[in-house]
């Protein structure tokens, strides 16, 4: 009895789920018919097909449902405007001249993603984290095994990626010698980690921005460092937790007093 109501709840969610679809592809369509003029049919259409363009974007860059609201405005924004112009320009009706835009910006936004994944997949396997790219040394964060947690080695790998960016932009780093670029790299990781170790579990993507870190650094009663260099720091930590899923996995999962072996 539980196993049927069970299935019949679930055929229940589903069917609530292809009412909703329908309805706003129905009631979307409509409303862009009554402004454009264009067919209700092919509308209708045409707004589900960018509407399952978008669910499968999600998917393949594993997007959360502001993600599917970004694809779903970009697939409407190719097919619709795309269609009518193509369908001016070439001797296609408006529903097989808004395929082209759609199905050529599907067919870049998967290689690039693919291409992408490929590259940070190698990276990784090359070991391009390893100590030979660590201007700081690891004894800075780390004394032995039993402190080599998730919070230290987040901490060691972000502040080495700011140092290199600084290393690698005269113009913030101006007449700072080395020392000082590694303590101020340690700081400005230190603030990161204040900010990521409050963002939700839930959030979309664990990133850091410049008015956050200039909020942390308020809040640890810290004075907030000029823009530049706040920048130059978001940019190094925004890139290293795009590419280290494992390095954003500490962040997002709370592993931060986890312990990890070399």
């Amino acid at each position: 009895m539980s196993l049927t109501k069970g299935l019949l709840a679930v055929i229940g969610i589903h069917l609530v789920g292809v009412l909703l679809v329908l309805g706003f592809v129905l009631g979307a369509s409509w409303l862009i018919t009554r402004l454009t003029g264009l067919p209700w049919s092919e509308t209708a259409v045409l707004l589900l097909v960018c509407f399952i363009w978008a669910v499968v974007l999600q998917k393949i860059f594993e997007a959360g449902f502001g993600g599917l609201l970004v694809f779903l405005v970009i697939g409407c924004t190719l097919a619709f405007i795309g269609g009518w112009l193509f369908s001016r320009w070439l001797s296609f009706s408006f529903l097989s001249a808004a395929w082209l835009p759609l199905g050529s910006a599907f067919v870049f936004m998967y290689y690039f993603f693919s291409d992408l994944k490929e590259v940070r997949e190698e990276m990784e396997e090359e070991g391009w984290l390893d100590e030979e790219d660590m201007p700081i040394p690891r004894i800075r964060f780390m004394r032995d095994d039993s402190e080599q947690t998730g919070e230290a080695l987040f901490r060691y790998i972000i502040a080495n990626a700011i140092c290199r960016r600084m290393n690698e932009t005269p113009s913030v780093k101006g007449s700072m010698d080395s020392t000082e670029v590694q303590e101020l790299s340690i700081r400005l990781a230190d603030a990161a980690v204040f900010v990521l170790r409050r963002k939700p579990a839930r959030t979309q993507r664990f990133q850091v921005t410049v008015s956050a870190l200039r909020k942390a650094f308020n809040q640890m009663g810290q004075q907030p460092y000029e823009d530049d260099i706040l920048g130059l720091a978001v940019s190094a930590v925004n890139t290293q937790l795009m590419l280290d899923t494992d390095l954003e996995d500490i962040a997002r999962s709370r592993r931060w007093a986890t312990h990890f072996m070399r």
